[in-house]
């Protein structure tokens, strides 16, 4: 018997509500320090969404498709998965360009607030960016989840319809059957009083 036959693989609720912890963990790393920087003499801490301002947005599409995913069917959950896919892929490739060139990402936030167009000369990173692709992978995991053993989801609530009205039909037939056992008990009780020389309907 097939999994899809037994069960859902991965509950929806489950998946659905790891999802929007995921997307909201990549928000709340992209909102945290990611680089420290030092230029001329000035200090700088730069944020994930300073640095890189796509992660913010690669988060919030991670939390519409998830909310989408749970109202969504079979063709519906497979776009939102392709969706949620995507955006872990794109949060991890700016997390590791931040990661590769921490300088030239401080750099270019202490010219804005010095005015002075140089590469930073020290950098420094956080443990923020690292963690960022952690959840950015996470979120990948899940979305492969939701894309495969979701099949089981449509299957379980017809399975579940189709007992539902089995239950109905069962307990209309209980009460119909009743009655034709109590009419054939009364014909074959007619036949023993026939069968004896007695009037049926008499009292």
């Amino acid at each position: 018997m097939t999994s899809a036959a037994k069960g859902p693989a991965v509950p929806k609720g489950l998946t659905v509500t790891a999802l929007l912890l995921i997307a909201a963990a990549l928000y709340l790393a992209a909102s945290q320090t990611w680089v420290h920087a030092q230029l001329a003499g000035e200090g700088a801490a730069i944020s994930g969404a300073d640095a890189q301002p796509v992660l913010t947005a690669m988060a919030a599409t991670a939390g519409a498709a998830a909310l989408f995913l749970s109202l969504a069917g079979r063709i519906g959950r497979w776009a939102a998965s392709i969706v949620l896919v995507l955006a872990g892929i794109g949060y991890i490739a700016s997390a590791l360009q931040v990661i590769r060139e921490p300088r030239a990402v401080g750099g270019s936030a202490l010219s804005e607030a010095t005015g002075l167009i140089r590469t930073a000369e020290s950098a420094q990173l956080t443990a923020w960016p690292w963690l960022g692709m952690a959840a950015a992978a996470l979120l990948i995991v899940f979305a492969v989840l939701a894309a495969v053993g979701g099949r089981a989801w449509s299957s379980a609530g017809r399975r579940f319809e189709r007992q539902k009205s089995r239950g109905k039909d069962g307990d209309s037939g209980v009460g119909g059957g009743g009655t034709d056992r109590t009419g054939a008990d009364d014909a074959v009780d007619s036949w023993d009083a026939l069968s004896r020389g007695e009037d049926p309907t008499g009292p």
